[in-house]
């Protein structure tokens, strides 16, 4: 299931063993490696409330996958990472 879509980063989510599991695509998949395994580190210890075939709702503390407050927690991380690569490169 496609979770966040942009042009430079699609995010999908797939089940593996009950578990879910976030991979990336697209030119910043690379930048979004680490953050993605942050979150797929918190979801292998914990198990989905809910999945269906248009949304996850993986817990009350996590917004509902896919889902504009979901989409708006990844926008936030790419652009942290995109920053500090920038800083980094520019120094």
């Amino acid at each position: 299931m496609r979770v966040y879509d942009s042009p430079v980063l699609k995010v999908n989510a797939s089940t593996e063993n009950e578990k879910i599991v976030l991979d990336a695509e697209g030119p910043l998949s690379q930048l979004a490696k680490p953050f993605l395994k942050r979150i797929n580190n918190i979801f292998a210890e914990e198990k989905p409330i809910s999945i269906n075939e248009n949304e996850i709702i993986f817990s009350t503390w996590i917004p509902p996958i896919p889902g504009p407050v979901f989409s708006r927690v990844v926008s936030a991380e790419i652009a942290a990472i995109r920053k500090k690569e920038f800083q980094i490169s520019s120094q």
